[in-house]
C-alpha cells in the first residue's frame, strides 16, 4: 500500500527535478527534453509513493496517448492526501520543461 503525497511534497519533487535538469537532460537517451523531465518526475513521484515504477500499474498509465503527463496526473489523483489543486504546480512545471524540447 502506497502512502499519500501532500501539495508541499509534490512541489518539492517538481523543484528537485528542475534542479537536476542538467543531469536529467544529459542522460535522456532518445527522449525529448520535456519527456525526459516528465519521466523523471513520474519516477520520483512513484518512489515517494512507494510504487514500483516498473509495475503493471505504472506501465498501464504510460500506455495512454499523453504518456508521462497523464501518468503523473492519474497518480496524483489516486494518491494525494489531503486533496489539492495539483494543476497549479504541474501546469507551470510542464510549461517550463516544454521549453527544453
Amino acid at each position: 500500500m502506497s502512502r499519500g503525497i501532500s501539495e508541499r511534497e509534490f512541489r518539492q519533487l517538481c523543484d528537485a527535478v528542475e534542479g537536476n535538469a542538467t543531469a536529467i537532460l544529459r542522460d535522456r537517451g532518445d527522449l525529448s527534453g520535456d519527456a525526459a523531465m516528465q519521466r523523471e518526475l513520474f519516477a520520483r513521484l512513484c518512489h515517494a509513493l512507494e510504487i514500483d515504477v516498473d509495475s503493471e500499474q505504472a506501465a498501464e498509465l504510460l500506455e495512454q496517448k499523453t504518456g508521462y503527463s497523464f501518468a503523473i496526473m492519474q497518480t496524483l489523483e489516486e494518491n494525494m492526501h489531503p486533496a489539492f489543486g495539483y494543476v497549479d504546480t504541474l501546469g507551470p512545471f510542464l510549461r517550463r520543461v516544454g521549453a527544453l524540447a
